[in-house]
């Protein structure tokens, strides 16, 4: 009546698996995500996830571990974002996962924090906890910025040994001696490398963890 545009929802798109169409793309156009590119990197990531061998699937690679560790008793999984802007896509994640796969006394319970701010919570039941966890770290591997440590006259806290160290070089040292301290405790972890974050490789995980968890 009042001549705004509609947009069409398809029908056999349930709503978890609905942030490519319309009911994400919106929203994200208006808060000025490019989602040309956010689409095309789901279409990129198709591609890859049509390969029919599981190894070089990235999705199925994904499948494949989760249910591997869900036999074998490790029924909560944990999404380490190491990055806070990443939180969100975690707290999608879990929803997409518990709703999908939560079913007939069966499914995984998924779990999002944020790395390093949750290492000392969270982190230390990881380690010491009860056996049943696998850790996910979603890691990006290009900062849109970096801050360098410079050292101070009169030292007063003693982090001078940081002199010339940046943020990103030490977040990337917490995940690698992090995942060392899970492994010898016999932790399982997996690493999903970012190369950075933009609309392109939003794409990318939206669309393989959506397939990752039909597959699963």
């Amino acid at each position: 009546k009042e001549g705004y545009k509609a947009y069409v929802i398809p029908d056999d798109v349930g709503g978890r698996y609905s942030v490519l169409t319309p009911v994400g793309l919106l929203p994200a156009a208006v808060v000025g995500i490019d989602i040309e590119e956010l689409v095309e990197g789901a279409k990129y990531m198709k591609k890859l996830c049509e390969n029919a061998n599981p190894l070089e699937n990235p999705a199925y690679t994904h499948a494949i571990l989760h249910n591997l560790f869900y036999k074998k008793g490790r029924n909560i999984s944990v999404m380490a974002s190491w990055a806070k802007s990443l939180e969100f896509l975690g707290f999608w994640y879990d929803q997409l996962c518990a709703e999908s796969l939560g079913k007939d006394g069966k499914g995984r319970a998924p779990i999002t924090i944020v790395d390093t701010r949750d290492l000392h919570s969270r982190g230390q039941q990881l380690q010491e906890g009860e056996q049943n966890t696998v850790v996910t770290n979603l890691f990006v591997q290009k900062a849109k910025r970096d801050l360098t440590f410079k050292k101070n006259i009169e030292d007063l806290d003693s982090l001078n040994y940081l002199d010339g160290k940046s943020i990103k070089s030490m977040v990337n040292g917490a995940m690698d001696g992090t995942n060392y301290a899970y492994s010898k405790d016999l932790r399982p972890t997996m690493n999903i490398l970012i190369p950075e974050l933009n609309a392109f490789t939003l794409g990318q995980l939206f669309y393989m963890f959506e397939v990752s968890t039909v597959a699963e």
